[in-house]
């Protein structure tokens, strides 16, 4: 008998868990359907004012953090639900919470798309159904959503 190596355990797909728990609960007759989130990449341009006593490249850092796809970020996955509007308002106070941020300015606030108006002045971007916003700000997976953040003030370095 041959010993299992590390490449034949697989985890198994969420599909795979879902489905008993599913299948428990559903009504008799009724069919269940798993669909996948509708990824909505988003175009993110921030101006933000830094206090004289803070460091630009420790306001970067928090901003990146706060923004971020990673765990506590804004835009970690399963934070966002399907269909929820994002909203400018949530943003700002996710970047005023920051400790030396004065101001902050929205310049670009939109789907990725050229069909897709920006919505700074109205502060909304509607998602509809299985849509979920994304931002990854990930360079070689530009759909995904991006933001650019220029800093004012505060101390170089």
């Amino acid at each position: 008998s041959r010993a299992p190596t590390a490449a034949s355990f697989r985890a198994p797909s969420v599909r795979a868990v879902l489905h008993p728990y599913l299948e428990a609960y559903r009504m008799v007759g009724q069919e269940v359907v798993v669909e996948a989130a509708v990824e909505v990449g988003v175009h993110l341009v921030v101006s933000i004012d830094v206090g004289a006593d803070y460091f630009q490249s420790e306001v970067a850092q928090a901003v990146d953090r706060t923004q971020g796809s990673a765990p506590g970020g804004f835009f970690e996955p399963g934070r966002l639900r399907f269909g929820e509007d994002l909203w400018a308002s949530d943003i700002y106070q996710v970047l005023m919470a920051i400790d030396g941020v004065e101001n902050v300015c929205i310049n670009r606030f939109k789907r990725l798309g050229d069909r897709f108006a920006d919505q700074s002045a109205s502060g909304r971007i509607v998602l509809d159904g299985l849509e979920v916003a994304i931002c990854d700000n990930d360079g070689q997976r530009p759909q995904r959503g991006y933001r650019r953040v220029a800093l004012h003030g505060g101390r170089r370095g």
